[in-house]
């Protein structure tokens, strides 16, 4: 069995599956949308990864507003399976530790991490986070992922994002991943109990439309 910040993963993972099958929606229950084992259904399937502002605790109402749950209703087909792995404070290593083994579970089709403002806010190296981010793509795709979405950071999170998004883009390009631009987007933070300040609803809209429009061009 899974401890500690693991177990929590898979707890939160299992809170954030949803399940999209003709127009109804089924959010929060493994056992929903007819699955009366709890299994995961199989593809075609998005498993989401990140931190808090992934995760989406902080919003009102987040299984409908958070970024990773409007991609889902509004991009995924019909019949489709969604897992938000993310949690708060989550970084590249914490991930690919972490999170990375829902991605084995699920074998999703497409994956959509924004990853990186953890790492940020630690101080992570910059060569300490490009090396996990490099390898948890690596893993998603051998473990059959066909795209992979992968974001960027606001310029609103602080100077050194530019530092962390030359290594997003250099990790984008050598492994194959699909870059999605979050860079110019106009954050506006909101404040949270045990949290830093996270993106509101509506800046979880912007972000949202750019995935979209990232998973609408993928062939």
């Amino acid at each position: 069995m899974a401890t500690g910040r693991a177990a929590r993963a898979w707890a939160g993972a299992l809170a954030g599956l949803v399940f999209l099958t003709g127009c109804a929606h089924s959010h929060g229950n493994a056992t929903g949308a007819g699955h009366a084992s709890g299994s995961i259904p199989a593809r075609p399937a998005l498993l989401v990864l990140g931190g808090a502002d992934t995760e989406g605790e902080a919003l009102p109402d987040r299984l409908r507003t958070a970024w990773p749950y409007l991609v889902y209703r509004e991009a995924m087909p019909r019949g489709a399976v969604m897992v938000n792995g993310a949690f708060e404070h989550a970084t590249a290593a914490e991930a690919l530790g972490e999170q990375a083994p829902l991605d084995r579970e699920l074998a999703p089709r497409f994956v959509a991490m924004w990853i990186g403002v953890d790492d940020l806010r630690a101080r992570t190296p910059v060569r300490t986070f490009e090396r996990s981010l490099t390898e948890l793509i690596h893993i998603v795709k051998a473990d059959g992922a066909q795209h992979v979405l992968v974001a960027d950071i606001p310029d609103a999170y602080g100077n050194a994002a530019a530092t962390y998004d030359a290594a997003i883009r250099a990790t984008v390009r050598s492994t194959g991943a699909v870059l999605v631009e979050l860079e110019p987007v106009a954050v506006h933070f909101v404040e949270a109990d045990h949290l830093p300040p996270v993106a509101d609803t509506a800046t979880h809209r912007e972000i949202a439309t750019r995935f979209e429009r990232a998973l609408r061009s993928t062939p």
